[in-house]
């Protein structure tokens, strides 16, 4: 998980130096939204997340789908509202709904820019009856990411981030063979990475 969790920062830093470098050899660099003449007030994202991770000493990956609905104030501050459904084990049916506030913003004033967001909420988890999950209990969940923001026009733009997603559950569990039943804390520690597109909405003249 360390050496995937360093291969992605440093994948990271190689592009933020490629977009910077690139920026400064521009004569005239494309501005995106973000001047005096923008009108951007509301934005909705919505994104594919991949969320790998070590789950009693073997690596799975769970995958996910997410909404957020937000509003500008400036470049550097974001705030928005997400929810959406994952799943954090391909191999069984239980499901964990996420609702959290998320803060965002962008680093530099172009086309291409890197940018941070930070989400913070609750993740409410599902039963699963016939794998023996007769209750399930959520918990806090978290996660801070750092991305790039591809925006080619004034409508649309491209998100790809990565960072860490803290989640925990609990469940019982109970078995068709015995009367015994479990009572199971995960504490789920994940490396995320989101493809998202991020629609904008504009103020009237």
């Amino acid at each position: 998980m360390t050496k995937g969790i360093l291969g992605a920062l440093l994948l990271l830093m190689f592009l933020l130096q490629g977009v910077t470098q690139a920026q400064t050899a521009s004569e005239k660099p494309q501005r995106l939204f973000f001047g005096q003449k923008s009108k951007i007030n509301g934005y909705a994202i919505t994104q594919v997340a991949s969320l790998g991770g070590y789950f009693e000493q073997n690596f799975t990956v769970g995958l996910g789908l997410e909404q957020v609905l937000g509003h500008r104030w400036n470049r550097w501050v974001h705030t928005g509202i997400g929810f959406g459904v994952n799943n954090y084990e391909l191999a069984d049916q239980l499901l964990v709904i996420p609702v959290y506030a998320e803060l965002r913003g962008y680093v530099m004033d172009y086309v291409v820019s890197p940018h941070y967001a930070l989400g913070l909420g609750y993740g409410f988890a599902t039963a699963d009856p016939p794998s023996g999950i007769t209750k399930a209990y959520g918990g806090v969940m978290l996660h801070p990411l750092l991305g790039i923001t591809l925006g080619q026009g004034k409508k649309a733009q491209f998100h790809v981030e990565a960072g860490y997603r803290f989640q925990d559950i609990r469940y019982v569990k109970e078995y068709t063979w015995s009367p015994d039943v479990d009572e199971i804390k995960i504490q789920y520690r994940r490396l995320l990475i989101r493809l998202g597109v991020q629609f904008n909405f504009f103020s009237p003249d």
